[in-house]
């Protein structure tokens, strides 16, 4: 019998996807969401897929209303980015992460909150390590998930006399996903030799490892931890 449900949106990315092989076990009920489907990764797991765009915010949170109550909720998923200047950017530009990340999550949240105390739950956001040390060009990013934090210290502030737990893992250079599409045509050598030089143990991040940071928030082992954020970024942030 399986004892947890955990939803996981942005699964076909990279991230999502290393936290979704984390995280599956015979125990746990593993729901995968997409914009489109993660059937591959599903069938993999023996999880279950499901399309869901976190821009339609009241198809959100009737879907995971339907999905009974979960034990984790874990956001994962983020539109892709430019990187430029943040003063060369006009207020739509924001729009994608902002509909995503930020209100996609107050969605996901809206619909699953009342399962969430009921089963003394956990929610957990993926956010940036810039957010505690600013990386240049990169305010596309920053800013929706600066809202995030935000949105889930008042959360774990407020809805702690539940159980229900909130806390973000802030991610450095991760080779996954966005990245590797960034540095094959963004990204140039003396920028990636810059990058490595900031981080205090000299290599960019792997998948696995944020998924670990993920796996333990969402664990009883974390069970005394809320509103907080776990960097997972090799020293970047300090």
């Amino acid at each position: 019998m399986k004892q947890r449900r955990i939803l996981i949106t942005g699964a076909r990315g990279g991230l999502g996807t290393a936290i979704a092989k984390a995280l599956a076990n015979p125990q746990t009920e593993l729901i995968l969401a997409g914009r489109q489907a993660p059937d591959a990764l599903a069938h993999e797991l023996q999880a279950r897929a499901i399309a869901l765009d976190l821009r339609q915010h009241a198809d959100v949170a009737r879907c995971v209303q339907e999905l009974g109550d979960l034990d984790g909720l874990v956001q994962a998923a983020g539109p892709e980015l430019t990187m430029d200047y943040a003063a060369t950017f006009e207020p739509g530009d924001f729009r994608a992460g902002l509909e995503t990340e930020l209100l996609g999550l107050i969605a996901l949240v809206g619909g699953a909150c009342d399962g969430l105390r009921r089963r003394r739950g956990a929610v957990v956001a993926l956010t940036s390590a810039a957010l505690e040390r600013h990386a240049s060009q990169d305010a596309l990013s920053t800013v929706p998930k600066a809202g995030v934090t935000a949105y889930l210290r008042a959360l774990a502030k407020e809805e702690g006399r539940y159980g229900l737990r909130a806390n973000c893992v802030a991610v450095g250079v991760i080779e996954a996903g966005m990245f590797l599409e960034l540095k094959e045509e963004q990204l140039a050598d003396n920028w990636l030799a810059s990058a490595k030089a900031n981080i205090p143990l000299s290599r960019f991040g792997q998948a696995h490892e944020v998924a670990a940071a993920v796996a333990f928030l969402l664990s009883d082992q974390a069970s005394y931890i809320t509103g907080q954020t776990l960097h997972v970024d090799g020293g970047y942030s300090i």
